[in-house]
């Protein structure tokens, strides 16, 4: 009896332990959102100036509270990601880590978080800071489009 109930005990374990990840388990969810890239910043301004699109960058920090709340909340959206998935080319960097950091100190990114519109040059075409929702964040991403 005892190692029945040791049984239930880590199963339910296990069950709570991994209920709070369900959103990350499930990449159709994740798919219909922001998909950022995992390339570097050369290799994104090569793609921007191949692909004839602007690059979209999140800085952000770690401990930022705005910063979670856009990748928890306006990230996922799907209107969000079918704008943002068609028409650029989507980067974050955090600002306290090597590549983030040189990036960060290259735009003079101050505030947390910063949201950059790049052209395959380099120059900035579009920017926020803060928090945007998503009705914002597509406003921003559109009026960097007609620039």
């Amino acid at each position: 009896m005892k190692f029945f109930m040791l049984k239930i005990s880590i199963i339910l374990f296990f069950l709570v332990a991994f209920a709070g990840n369900s959103y990350s388990l499930n990449p159709e969810a994740e798919e219909k959102g922001l998909q950022f890239l995992n390339i570097s910043w050369e290799e994104a301004l090569q793609k921007a100036q191949a692909e004839n699109k602007l690059i979209f960058v999140d800085f952000y920090a770690e401990w930022c509270g705005r910063c979670k709340r856009l990748k928890e909340n306006t990230f996922p959206d799907p209107e969000v990601g079918a704008l943002f998935n068609k028409n650029f080319i989507n980067l974050a960097f955090d600002i306290e880590k090597a590549d983030g950091k040189a990036l960060a100190e290259k735009y003079d990114v101050r505030r947390h978080p910063t949201l950059l519109f790049v052209n395959g040059q380099g120059e900035v075409v579009e920017q926020a800071t803060g928090f945007q929702n998503t009705r914002r964040l597509i406003q921003l991403g559109q009026s960097a489009l007609t620039e």
